[in-house]
């Protein structure tokens, strides 16, 4: 009997503990979507050694536009950080599909990203 009381007990303060705790202790949520684009990926950018009309992209405030074969264009964009200088841009692409889409890119430097979704590098025009 004695060891039925100290079990009890032991339960009822664990779970009374666990209820006092403050939720600033729990897990953090996961990066949220912000509006607009991440100004480390503004501007007009080109593949290096390739004409500049071949494939060129160039990421506005709230737009993604990306020439390639053809034209693919990104409205109400939104980006979320994925790591250190990483993102991933999702907007409306109104071309082809008429669906929201999703583009990763990642920051090399200041004139260097690339393209994760098509392996494209570009630099600044």
């Amino acid at each position: 009997m004695n060891k039925l009381k100290t079990t009890v007990l032991i339960t009822v303060a664990t779970l009374g503990l666990t209820l006092a705790t403050p939720a600033s202790n729990q897990i953090a949520q996961a990066a949220t979507w912000h509006k607009g684009t991440p100004k480390a990926l503004r501007g007009k950018w080109r593949v290096k050694g390739l004409p500049s009309d071949a494939a060129r992209l160039h990421i506005t405030k709230s737009r993604v536009y990306y020439f390639s074969a053809g034209p693919y264009y990104l409205k109400d964009v939104t980006y979320k950080r994925v790591s250190h200088n990483s993102y991933k841009v999702r907007g409306y692409e109104y071309t082809y599909r008429f669906q929201y889409d999703t583009m990763k890119f990642k920051v090399i430097n200041h004139n260097h990203i690339k393209l994760s979704t098509y392996s494209t590098a570009f630099y600044r025009k």
